[in-house]
């Protein structure tokens, strides 16, 4: 955008949901956080979605049953994939979504998702 970082317009929608994004550019924009660890995610073009977890001491495998996902694995993807269509974790797996698995701190697990055919990753 050729300005400062502290200058780019970054837009919080006011809604517990609402997903952040930056005015009047294409640029897309995700992040997460659990225990210490924050993950961010930029898209030059489009929407992206990022998720961290911290591992929890025990699965919590009713919850994960409840929301038809099997593992934290599988969760750390749905949740960074409904991040992309806004969605979040409701209703089902977003359609057209691509998520790939990303390297983590020891103990936590992390996903980045873009819309398919859009995922090229470069990890800072």
């Amino acid at each position: 955008m050729g300005i400062h970082p502290r200058h780019v317009p970054l837009i919080t929608p006011l809604a517990p949901w609402g997903k952040p994004y930056v005015d009047n550019a294409s640029i897309g924009v995700s992040w997460s956080h659990s225990g210490r660890w924050v993950a961010l995610a930029i898209a030059d073009r489009g929407p992206v979605g990022v998720d961290i977890e911290q591992q929890p001491f025990r699965v919590p495998l009713r919850a994960l049953a409840m929301l038809d996902l099997a593992s934290m694995e599988d969760f750390v993807a749905r949740e960074a994939a409904g991040k992309v269509t806004g969605q979040g974790l409701a209703g089902t797996w977003p359609a057209g979504v691509t998520v790939r698995s990303l390297s983590a701190p020891a103990g936590y697990l992390a996903a980045v998702a873009a819309p398919d055919g859009e995922l090229s990753i470069d990890v800072c």
